[in-house]
């Protein structure tokens, strides 16, 4: 069966991503896909390029501490925002 990909980013954006014909249409060499397509979900580290604060451009950066109310990763690995408007 055909398969399409999604992404799924850490800033909650799902995209979809790459479509894999099967085999037995591959095969055929014919420009068809499966009436029904499996979905197979990847997930993401980053935010997606939408998300991405670009270097020195203002804006509020978020840093994840690496431990935050007495448990390694914060609380569901909470960030802790850092002002970046007077960075260089």
């Amino acid at each position: 069966m055909c398969t399409q990909t999604y992404y799924h980013y850490q800033c909650g954006c799902k995209q979809k991503g790459e479509f894999e014909q099967c085999d037995r249409l591959f095969d055929l060499k014919v420009n068809l896909q499966c009436a029904t397509a499996d979905s197979k979900d990847k997930t993401v580290r980053s935010y997606c390029a939408k998300h991405l604060l670009k270097e020195g451009g203002g804006g509020v950066v978020y840093i994840a501490s690496k431990q935050r109310d007495g448990v390694p990763g914060g609380k569901e690995n909470a960030a802790e925002p850092r002002d970046n408007s007077n960075r260089m």
